[in-house]
């Protein structure tokens, strides 16, 4: 008789593609305290997120959610989990959503410079299954790089 293998998680792992971690920054010629407030607002994503057409927040603080509808129907569910105004740092996490993404995380951080502001936004997510972890890579970079270009924008 045949061994039996379990399924566990490290089979599991051996099967998933490897995790894709973006990160992009940008300077904004405004005051670091006027681009954290338009950050710190969960609520706001639409604001700044060229893609976005609608944002509905539902609760607030740590645990609040953002319901997300894009230009091309899509849509996403996003948490609140990190809210920190000393150090001008938010992260949320995705709940659900119509990119093919799991796991997905980020966090954004205000950093003052000389002349403005410098904004760091940092993804990390597993593709789905037949996903191109390189084409999401590339999606992800376009996406963080339009919300960066959107708070320029909206604040220069």
């Amino acid at each position: 008789m045949p061994a039996v293998v379990p399924a566990g998680p490290a089979v599991y792992a051996a099967r998933m593609p490897p995790a894709i971690e973006v990160s992009r920054k940008g300077t904004i010629n405004a005051a670091p305290e006027k681009v954290w407030a338009t950050i710190a607002d969960f609520g706001s994503a639409h604001t700044y997120f060229p893609s976005i057409v609608e944002c509905t927040l539902v609760g607030s603080g740590i645990g609040a959610r953002r319901h997300l509808v894009t230009d091309d129907g899509g849509t996403t569910i996003s948490e609140l989990i990190e809210l920190d105004n000393t150090q001008m740092a938010m992260g949320y996490r995705v709940v659900e959503s119509s990119v093919p993404i799991e796991d997905y995380s980020s966090r954004l951080v205000v950093r003052a410079t000389e002349t403005g502001c410098e904004v760091s936004y940092t993804s990390r997510c597993q593709p789905r299954a037949d996903t191109d972890p390189a084409d999401l890579a590339t999606f992800l970079a376009d996406q963080l790089d339009s919300a960066i270009g959107g708070l320029r924008q909206l604040h220069e």
